[in-house]
């Protein structure tokens, strides 16, 4: 078999000057006084400060900090580019949910004749998008037997009350664009659709007929409403760049995440000391949903597999990752528990079920035991909901892939490194380290 990894694995040290200036203290640095750096990015640097919080772009800084931190203006320059490139993406994604929030209609009916490119409903109908009042009955029982009067009668209250429902139109026909493969002449269908016009077609009788049009292509609408570029970014597919995390495993930039996070999306990035670095994906299972991924670039920061044969129920285990960057911050996130269970959803022996917090984001953390060894990959989460009798359900009910599966992925050609040295003796050290090779993934 050919080897995807070498056999051997060199360690070096690579902390960059932007991991080791964030935290520094300056008295003053231009107007603020009592300074410190709380993040450097390739623009400049985000700081504390006496009087709150602010960020000073590259070309405020002194030319010595600059120096300092290593940044440099193609990076600063680069880096705006593509805030400026999402952001217009972003502003043209919002213009077209606003403009498909405002066609969307629901549409029901039965299938009179399937066409090429559509079929015919007969009769169809359709909500308006606007609402309208309707009166209710209802009747209310009150009172009734009792231990002391058993032969009271109840009182019965009839009346109407008021409901807002959404306001309908039915039609001979209307016509509908879609993919036909699924449907028949006959069937019956109702589905979330787009209102698109009118439709022209010619009946068995000859006669020509214009009729409401619906379509289920959201792109095609708002290209055909002049939206074109709104429509190309519908047309990419995801919005935006989903966001992951993954765990270093060798001293030379090989990483292990969910394949989820990368899954469909080119462009991957691997955030190493404070910069996104290009990343490869060189092996996946889709099944087992793991994927291993290569920076060029080394680490002597990086995590040691376990074996989840040793993992008994209600073993202590964490995690560190990177849940809801754009919410809670790009910084590693902390959240521990056990084990709750050693089978998952379905009795599925693949993964563990455990009580660790983990959000979105969180895909692709390690799940450590108190060795500090990877016993599996944080991989999905079972929502939390409602009963029917009001009693919550499903709360902080998690799973992690189990580690073997993930061995089993990179093969007999992968040969574990040699395990850290001087590894933590307490359990905040522990912590730090398993914080210090986890990294923030990023695919577009």
């Amino acid at each position: 078999m050919k080897r995807f990894l070498p056999w051997g694995f060199a360690a070096f040290a690579c902390l960059s000057p932007l991991s080791a200036q964030e935290g520094k203290t300056y008295p003053k640095l231009l107007d603020y006084e009592e300074v410190v750096v709380r993040k450097v990015e390739p623009d400049g640097i985000r700081i504390i400060h006496k009087g709150g919080v602010a960020k000073i772009p590259l070309e405020r800084l002194p030319p010595e900090i600059v120096a300092e931190l290593g940044l440099n203006p193609d990076d600063a320059a680069l880096h705006r580019k593509n805030t400026g490139v999402a952001e217009n993406e972003a502003a043209r994604r919002q213009q077209a949910a606003e403009f498909l929030k405002s066609r969307v209609t629901t549409l029901s009916g039965t299938i009179l004749q399937v066409k090429d490119g559509g079929f015919l409903l007969s009769p169809a109908t359709f909500t308006t998008g606007k609402t309208k009042e309707i009166k209710v009955p209802y009747t209310i029982r009150e009172g009734g037997p009792t231990t002391l009067q058993p032969n009271r009668k109840p009182v019965v209250r009839k009346g109407f009350k008021t409901e807002t429902v959404p306001e309908t139109v039915t039609v001979e026909v209307a016509w509908l664009a879609c993919d036909t493969r699924n449907y028949i002449d006959g069937m019956n269908f109702e589905k979330s659709v787009y209102v698109h016009g009118k439709f022209n077609y010619v009946g068995v009788d000859g006669a020509e007929r214009t009729v409401p049009s619906f379509t289920t292509d959201s792109a095609k609408l708002l290209a055909a409403a002049g939206l074109t570029e709104a429509a190309a970014e519908v047309a990419k597919g995801p919005a935006g760049p989903a966001t992951g995390t993954g765990f270093f495993i060798t001293g030379n930039g090989f990483l292990l995440t969910n394949y989820h996070v990368i899954e469909d999306r080119p462009n991957l990035e691997v955030e190493v000391n404070g910069r996104f670095l290009p990343a490869k994906l060189i092996k996946h299972d889709a099944a087992d949903d793991v994927a291993l991924l290569k920076v060029e670039t080394a680490t002597s920061k990086y995590l040691e597999l376990g074996d989840e044969k040793g993992v008994t129920l209600a073993k202590p285990v964490f995690t560190v990752g990177f849940p809801q960057v754009n919410v809670q911050g790009s910084s590693a996130k902390f959240t521990e528990g056990s084990v709750s269970s050693l089978s998952g959803a379905g009795d599925d022996r693949r993964y563990f079920q455990i009580s660790v917090p983990i959000q979105p984001g969180n895909s692709g953390s390690p799940l450590v035991d108190s060795s500090g060894k990877v016993v599996g990959i944080v991989t999905a989460t079972l929502r939390s909901g409602v009963s029917a009798r009001g009693l919550e359900i499903n709360q902080n009910v998690n799973y992690a892939l189990k580690i073997g599966y993930a061995r089993a992925m990179l093969g007999s050609s992968f040969r574990a490194p040699a395990p850290p040295a001087n590894p933590p003796k307490t359990r905040e050290g522990m912590v730090k380290a398993v914080a210090d090779a986890v990294a923030l993934v990023r695919a577009r």
